[in-house]
């Protein structure tokens, strides 16, 4: 397991648009049945934003702009946001506080 994480790469680039895209590149182009990655990015500001997981928790904390939350297994919490806000879960909760 420890060989799997060492050889496991964070992406983290900006796009063309300005986009910030995070993602994990697994080992063998694959992730395997008990693995699992979580980030914590802090950032000064934000106008809009776009997360989306397929198996995992999603946080908005104080940010603005629209906001798209997408998981198909986890919570989607959304706090102190200035803006509208579409969150979609399959399986979890939605909290929007503040």
């Amino acid at each position: 397991m420890q060989e799997r994480l060492a050889a496991a790469i964070i992406l983290a680039e900006r796009t063309e648009d300005g986009t910030l895209s995070i993602e994990v590149q697994w080992p063998d182009d694959r992730r395997k049945g008990r693995e699992g990655c979580s980030f914590e990015v802090l950032i000064p500001s934000a106008t809009g934003l776009d997360l989306q997981t397929s198996n995992g928790k999603l946080t908005a904390v104080g940010l603005s702009g629209r906001a798209e939350l997408y998981t198909s297994n986890g919570t989607i919490e959304v706090s102190r946001h200035e803006g509208p806000v579409l969150a979609k879960t399959k399986n979890g909760r939605v909290t929007l506080s503040d």
